[in-house]
């Protein structure tokens, strides 16, 4: 399943609505391009809320020094079919992300999001249980 870690300034947000309005979308988001046919072919479309995992960390604006008002990074299994056309997957989530910050909130010396792609190596499984 695919886990986002955002970077994000801790004052970032005007309002509690507002931060899950953001992580609704960012969710949204890596659902919709992650999605992708597995080792057998067979399609997986992936539910925002049940399988993207959203990890916020929130950082010291003043003291802090990224390139980038947020700074995400998306893990996940490098299938064939997704990675095929990762770079494109990779730019339509950024795309997304950047439309949803507002321009008030990105200094001119900075972009508004960067976001890298992990693959998660031969070897590493994930399981959940439901209690």
């Amino acid at each position: 399943m695919p886990k986002i870690d955002i970077d994000i300034p801790d004052d970032f947000f005007e309002s509690a609505d507002e931060r899950e309005t953001f992580f609704d979308g960012v969710q949204e988001s890596v659902a919709r391009h992650m999605s992708c046919k597995n080792a057998k072919g067979k399609f997986i479309e992936f539910d925002p809320v049940k399988h993207v995992d959203l990890i916020p960390r929130p950082y010291d604006a003043v003291t802090a020094r990224p390139t980038a008002v947020l700074l995400a990074t998306i893990t996940t299994y490098a299938l064939p079919d997704r990675m095929a056309n990762i770079n494109e997957r990779v730019q339509a989530v950024a795309d997304d992300i950047g439309r949803m910050v507002p321009d008030t909130r990105v200094p001119k010396s900075m972009d508004a999001v960067s976001v890298t792609f992990l693959v998660k190596g031969e070897g590493c499984w994930a399981v959940n249980q439901t209690a």
